[in-house]
């Protein structure tokens, strides 16, 4: 009899994520196009950010949050929301 859990995706993360609620923004097009969203967790490797609704975003920008600049690279989408992880 298998006694495993099933793996969730808080299991598969490398660092802790800590609860946000920071304007975001998604750069991307040499800085000319953007759109922006609210930064829902963050970790030292990664974070969820929350548009509006469907967000075509290239699968890596850069995002200003916070007096902050850093790469990332779209790992998920799902109902208006997408999760990164930073480059």
């Amino acid at each position: 009899m298998d006694t495993t859990s099933p793996v969730t995706a808080s299991d598969r993360r490398r660092d802790l994520r800590h609860r946000t609620l920071l304007k975001a923004k998604a750069v991307f097009n040499s800085g000319h196009s953007s759109f922006e969203g609210v930064l829902r967790n963050l970790s030292t490797s990664g974070a969820r950010i929350e548009f509006g609704g469907f967000t075509p975003l290239p699968s890596v920008f850069e995002l200003r949050c916070d007096g902050t600049v850093q790469r990332a690279r779209v790992t998920w989408r799902k109902q208006g929301s997408v999760g990164v992880a930073f480059l």
